[in-house]
């Protein structure tokens, strides 16, 4: 029974993939981001970010993290000038 709380937790952290909370030409936010642990997954963020700026024909910056240093977080982009 151990064996399977522990693999229904381990599934649970890696299932989460990054979303886009909201955004603009300027920039915006995108969830559920995971700087530390078991899979981190800011390159998957990065991407999200950057092909919503492309909309725009810019480029995503990393801005900052709004909350969660080693769990699902959020972090926030600018879309800037290439």
């Amino acid at each position: 029974m151990r064996a399977l709380i522990v693999a229904i937790s381990v599934t649970s952290l890696c299932g989460c993939s990054p979303s886009l909370i909201g955004a603009n030409q300027a920039g915006g936010l995108v969830g559920n981001v995971r700087t530390g642990g078991l899979q981190p997954n800011t390159n998957d963020a990065f991407n999200l970010a950057n092909a919503s700026c492309q909309q725009y024909r810019k480029v995503a910056r990393m801005s900052g993290r709004v909350s969660g240093p080693d769990g699902p977080g959020t972090l926030s982009f600018d879309c800037v000038a290439p």
